[in-house]
């Protein structure tokens, strides 16, 4: 389910005993979290507990958990990338999701999407589970057009456009965007235009390498140049990017084998959960015989690097040239 879905039944009064959100936007999770303790906080007392699993005694949790307060008091318990919970304690846990106690509420978040996981397998069969990764950059205006919605305002689709040109690396950024324009209109109106998003504009577009490797695998050459260029200006290391491209072809060369070859010891939890998600569009981009060439590049552009003194972007464009024009 989509993080815009729960948050609607959620206001709406439809409330899980348990929530399992996974992904690794933590402006998702925690406006996710926000909403659960406005719907809990209405006309009642709420606890909110912080689970750490380093320092947490869960046989004492899980009694927390179990413990039906003769006071109405509500308990909100956020545990975190429960990933080292082990044997009869995790046995527990997932007992514990099957048959909730309605009194209180578990949210239990993991940042890795990994498909191999058995816990997570097992967290979203019980449960089922909430996306809270980053939306992809043509699901961006949809979930701008979500959070106006919840701010109660509406927006032009050309005020829209600029909000993500400015501001569009995270929703975090969206939404504070959002909000100053809001203090801004007060109870005038409620339609952000163009002009409003260019007055308060006041974020530097940043990207992650996970866009650069999107740009890479629809091998648009233009694209993938001037997120190259903005990640190097934002200081992210040339060697970081040549590696996440390497795990990427490493990724779709594997698919590419017969049988159900990449799935054996792939560690997609290397890549970005975008970027696995859109592995399928990028095999259809990149033949078997386009990506053997393609590591010669990476290797090649690795070793200078390693041992001249030459600038990053005169390695970067060429490389991204040669990857986005490789055809075997």
């Amino acid at each position: 389910m989509n993080y815009k879905k729960a948050i609607e039944m959620i206001k709406a009064g439809n409330v899980s005993p348990v929530y399992f959100l996974n992904g690794d936007d933590f402006f998702i999770q925690d406006y996710f979290i926000k909403q659960v303790e406005k719907y809990f906080s209405q006309g009642r007392q709420i606890d909110k507990v912080v689970l750490i699993p380093e320092v947490t005694d869960y046989t004492t949790i899980l009694a927390e958990l179990s413990y039906v307060s003769l006071f109405a008091e509500t308990k909100l318990f956020i545990l975190r990338n429960p990933m080292q919970i082990k044997g009869n304690n995790r046995k527990e846990l997932l007992a514990y999701c099957k048959s909730p106690n309605q009194g209180n509420c578990l949210i239990i978040i993991i940042d890795k999407y990994d498909v191999r996981s058995k816990l997570i397998n097992e967290l979203s069969r019980i449960v089922g589970s909430v996306n809270t990764s980053p939306p992809f950059p043509n699901k961006m205006p949809e979930s701008v057009e979500f959070l106006l919605k919840q701010e109660q305002l509406s927006a032009e689709k050309a005020a829209i456009d600029s909000l993500i040109e400015l501001s569009g690396d995270s929703l975090y950024h969206i939404f504070n965007e959002i909000n100053k324009i809001k203090i801004d209109l007060g109870d005038k109106d409620n339609l952000i235009t163009k002009d409003l998003v260019l007055k308060h504009a006041g974020w530097d577009r940043n990207y992650f390498p996970w866009h650069l490797l999107d740009a890479v695998g629809k091998r648009e050459f233009s694209t993938s140049v001037h997120i190259g260029e903005k990640l190097l200006h934002q200081g992210i290391e040339i060697s970081i990017i040549i590696s996440q491209l390497t795990r990427m072809f490493q990724e779709l060369y594997f698919r590419h084998l017969p049988g159900d070859f990449h799935k054996k010891d792939i560690k997609k939890i290397w890549l970005s959960g975008q970027i696995i998600e859109r592995l399928p569009n990028y095999k259809r981009k990149y033949k078997k015989g386009d990506i053997k060439p393609i590591f010669r590049f990476l290797r090649d552009a690795d070793k200078k690097v390693k041992s001249t003194g030459i600038d990053e972007r005169a390695i970067l464009i060429p490389l991204l040239f040669q990857i986005t024009h490789s055809y075997g």
